[in-house]
Formats: C-alpha cells, sequence, structure tokens
C-alpha cells in the first residue's frame, strides 16, 4: 500500500466515471499487474476516441487525517495528458454522499457524527484552470481574401 497525497484532482458531478490519468498512476508506482481490461471507450470524454488502459480498485482517502471517509474507489486508468491527476465523478460522489456547492467552492462530506467540509485553494484551483484552458487553444490562422 503506498500513502501519497495526490493534489489536483477535479470534481466532477456530471462524469459516469472516476478517471486516473496514467501519469500520476506511473508517478505513484503502482503495478500494471492489477488492471482489469476494459473493451468500451468514454464518448464526450475528450474530442478524439479514448481507449483506456484498464480499470484499477485503489483506496482513497477523502478529507483529513482526523475527520475522513476512506473507500476503495474503482478508477478508469486513461493514458492522455491532463493538468490534473484524476477525476472524482458520480459513482464516488454519491457513495459517500458528498454534496458539492460551486458557488461557495466547498464540498460536505458526512464523516460518523459529523459533517466535514473540504475545501479546495482557490489559488491552486485557478492555476490548474488557465493551464487547461490555454492548453486546448488551437492556433487559429486567419486567412486573407
Amino acid at each position: 500500500m503506498i500513502n501519497a497525497r495526490v493534489k489536483s484532482a477535479m470534481i466532477n458531478t456530471c462524469s459516469s466515471t472516476d478517471i486516473f490519468y496514467f501519469d500520476a498512476f506511473k508517478k505513484l508506482r503502482l503495478s500494471t499487474n492489477n488492471f482489469t481490461p476494459m473493451i468500451s471507450s468514454p464518448i464526450g470524454f475528450t474530442r478524439n476516441t479514448i481507449s483506456p488502459i484498464g480499470t484499477m480498485n485503489l483506496h482513497v482517502m477523502f478529507g483529513d487525517e482526523l475527520y475522513s471517509e476512506t473507500m476503495m474507489t474503482k478508477f478508469m486508468v486513461v493514458d492522455i495528458f491532463s493538468t490534473y491527476n484524476a477525476i472524482i465523478g458520480q459513482p464516488t460522489l454519491n457513495k459517500l454522499m458528498i454534496v458539492v456547492s460551486t458557488y461557495h467552492v466547498v464540498m460536505k462530506l458526512p464523516i460518523r457524527i459529523n459533517v466535514r467540509d473540504l475545501r479546495c485553494n482557490p489559488k491552486e484551483s485557478c492555476h490548474y484552470y488557465l493551464i487547461a484552458v490555454s492548453l486546448s487553444k488551437k492556433p487559429r490562422f486567419r486567412y486573407r481574401r
């Protein structure tokens, strides 16, 4: 078991799967021996068709060490570039009964007898957003008549 803090995970309430990027997978030095092959490809994920490497179950802890919830999460592993290391989608958000407020930039996570606020770092969020936006821009050519 590897204890590592994975930063820059995107919370996507519209995603029907949890996604882990292969670059982050390699940095954690995880073994590909436990991959379960996938036949289907995600639709609407990017403009191109993606062939996932497979799926893998990983223990994920949400929150901090005092107030946290740990669960086994099934991730689809994809080998494409992203500014994020993982996307946490509906399956995990629903299992943990997380409530997301984009207005308050907070997630509410019920833990035992309490509710824990999970907040993001606005500067980090802005940084990753700007990287993602700048990478998605394609060069535009002007045609002269």
